[in-house]
């Protein structure tokens, strides 16, 4: 299941360090700033980010409710 991060919300994550510099050898349009920091806006949730507990909950949430006609008690 991938939850999907809503238009209104914004989740971004921060990287910096080794893992900052093979993104942009991933994605050569990535581009650090001046202290070596890439930052990055997510479409779908990430494991261990604040938001993502509770963007999974809904969607599962929505699933059950909507496709298996399951009502909530």
């Amino acid at each position: 299941m991938k939850a999907k991060v809503p238009k209104e919300m914004e989740l971004i994550v921060k990287m910096s360090g080794e893992l900052s510099q093979i993104m942009c050898e991933i994605n050569p349009t990535l581009k650090p700033d001046a202290n070596g920091i890439v930052y990055l806006k997510c479409i779908k949730a990430l494991y261990g980010h604040i938001e993502a507990a509770r963007l999974f909950y809904n969607d599962l949430n929505k699933n059950i409710q909507e496709k298996m006609n399951f009502q909530q008690n």
